[in-house]
């Protein structure tokens, strides 16, 4: 992951309704090397919330298990209305692929990866009422 997605990430980690979730890969956020991946037989990392071996941790947004956390998550808060996710542009030059989340009644969120796209629509989700 860039700075940016790893930025991101953090936001996702830092939110108050954030979990993480069996599957997920969580990344050191300084670097983004590898801290981890959850197991289903774990607490619900509430307790790695913030830091593993003293360093911040986040969601791997380039992972797919994680993704496919990502839009469980999604389909949660939208009480398993319609997400979509859509590939765009692919094979055109100039402008390369971009990935769009569409939810019910909001987005879309474009980026260049779907793990961007998925988390921007995910922390625009999280901010509707429980």
């Amino acid at each position: 992951m860039d700075a940016t997605e790893r930025e991101l990430a953090q936001q996702l980690a830092a939110h108050p309704r954030w979990r993480w979730m069996a599957g997920m890969v969580a990344v050191h956020h300084d670097d983004g090397t590898y801290a981890r991946r959850f197991r289903g037989s774990e607490p619900d990392g509430a307790f790695l919330r913030v830091q593993s071996r003293g360093r911040l941790i986040v969601p791997d947004l380039t992972d797919p298990a994680t993704c496919g956390c990502l839009l469980a998550m999604l389909w949660e808060v939208y009480s398993l209305a319609s997400v979509d996710v859509t590939e765009e542009g692919k094979g055109l030059a100039s402008h390369g692929t971009w990935y769009t989340v569409s939810a019910w009644s909001l987005g879309p969120w474009a980026a260049r990866s779907v793990g961007t796209a998925l988390a921007f629509a995910l922390l625009a989700a999280l901010e509707k009422p429980a």
